[in-house]
């Protein structure tokens, strides 16, 4: 989106290329009375009645305040819908923007998980070779949810990545979205840190000598027994755990019930 401004001679006194979505979402920050021009790119009815909008507090005619209040609301999006992936990336972008995305894509299904986790499960995702994919969290959509965690269904199309960038009172991050064709958007924001918490059983390295589904197995199942202290190790548990554990020394992560079982190592 570009928008130039012009005083009543028409000379130009401002010009900028901004985000569409970021600029749109934002709002007016004071009225302009003088000659504009405004470049833009209207896809949708939404885009257009968002724009209209735009103008409306731009020129005055509609109180800034008020149209922010407004403009506040998270679009409900048809998960079924061919234009899904797009208007998905328009709404994130604006979650970014009002500084709750997490919040908002775990409304939409989105999980944490981890790289590893999703190529054992055979799921084609392609990450840029400009990112890094250790430096981030990442977030993938379940689809169905099934009895045996092993038949769960995820949506293939989109992958959100999250990377921290600093420390300090508000904590600033990196978001990127990715889907089959690469990197769809790319921008910083505000990141409330509690936000960032990250299952314990997705941060977990397994031996490289262990099966794609014996990594799946034990991921699951380490969730599983953080959650219900009553149930009993399987053999495979009982089997590698501790091979597990000694893969993930020094990063401050326990495994339920390792202390039940001989420890090969000691």
């Amino acid at each position: 989106m570009r928008l130039q401004l012009f005083d009543k001679d028409f000379n130009q006194i401002d010009d900028r290329l901004v985000s569409q979505n970021t600029e749109i979402y934002k709002g007016v920050k004071e009225v302009w009375e003088g000659p504009l021009k405004v470049e833009v790119c209207l896809f949708s009815k939404t885009d257009v009645d968002d724009f209209k909008n735009y103008l409306d507090q731009l020129v005055g005619n509609l109180p800034i305040e008020e149209s922010r209040k407004r403009k506040r609301g998270r679009k409900k999006l048809s998960k079924t819908s061919p234009d899904y992936r797009k208007e998905f990336g328009v709404e994130f972008d604006k979650a970014v923007v009002a500084g709750n995305p997490i919040d908002w894509v775990k409304e939409e299904g989105f999980i944490f998980t981890s790289l590893d986790f999703l190529k054992d499960l055979g799921l084609p995702f392609t990450i840029p070779e400009e990112i890094e994919p250790d430096d981030f969290k990442w977030m993938v959509r379940l689809t169905k949810r099934a009895k045996n965690p092993l038949n769960n269904k995820y949506d293939p199309t989109i992958l959100i990545g999250i990377e921290k960038l600093s420390t300090g009172k508000i904590k600033k991050a990196r978001y990127v979205l990715v889907t089959p064709d690469g990197i769809d958007l790319d921008m910083e924001g505000d990141l409330v840190s509690k936000s960032l918490k990250v299952p314990p059983q997705v941060k977990v390295k397994f031996p490289h000598f262990l099966t794609p589904e014996e990594r799946v197995r034990l991921s699951l199942e380490i969730g599983e027994l953080r959650k219900d202290d009553t149930k009993k190790p399987s053999p495979l548990y009982r089997r590698w755990i501790w091979a597990v554990s000694k893969e993930n020394e020094g990063k401050g992560i326990t495994f339920p019930k390792i202390d039940t079982i001989p420890n090969p190592y000691a």
